[in-house]
């Protein structure tokens, strides 16, 4: 018998992404103001993984007209697109002269430890709601399903095999309309 799939972290709403914006802006110095916007964009703008995020350095950022990609490396190298959104802290980045083995996450450093993320985060300003990386890979990923993007694309820049990695998500997307439902299911538009 097969296991029932694992609990997905819960999504974040938007008063939430309001919030961890908020929690970014108000760290108590310029670069770990920096370092917080970089961890939130690419967690609710790419959908990456902590380890991922860690990883993300500027050569990894490629603009063009259809916006920005990050090239993810490791385990699940691919490529991802950015929502819109969150575009405009990562082109001001590749804009700079910036190095490009540097890293985006706390640029200063020259390698990457265990727990980096959890650590910064410990260590931030604020007592509203602070960030979690599973949580804004799943926003990213009910973002995406809600928004009907199609799900191979989205299975290869999320870095997973199977629609299965998704179900446990789908208790988190907006209930349509029997109407709407059933133009979706002719694929009938409005």
């Amino acid at each position: 018998m097969a296991l029932p799939p694992a609990g997905a972290a819960q999504p974040y709403t938007a008063s939430e992404i309001t919030s961890l914006r908020g929690w970014a802006n108000g760290q108590n110095t310029a670069f770990r103001a920096d370092t917080a916007q970089v961890l939130i964009t690419l967690g609710l703008g790419a959908g990456l993984a902590a380890l991922e995020i860690a990883g993300v350095r500027v050569g990894d950022i490629t603009l063009d007209d259809e916006g920005v990609l990050i090239r993810v490396t490791g385990k699940r190298a691919r490529t991802v697109p950015v929502l819109s959104q969150w575009e405009s802290l990562l082109s001001a980045i590749k804009a700079t002269d910036a190095p490009a083995d540097r890293f985006l996450l706390m640029p200063n450093r020259t390698g990457s430890y265990p727990n980096i993320i959890n650590g910064f985060i410990a260590r931030s300003a604020g007592t509203q709601l602070q960030p979690q990386t599973q949580r804004m890979r799943a926003t990213w990923i009910v973002t995406h399903l809600a928004a009907g993007t199609p799900v191979g694309p989205l299975l290869r820049a999320a870095g997973v095999d199977s629609l299965e990695a998704f179900t446990r998500f789908v208790p988190y997307l907006p209930a349509l309309s029997d109407v709407d439902s059933r133009r979706a299911l002719r694929l009938q538009t409005r």
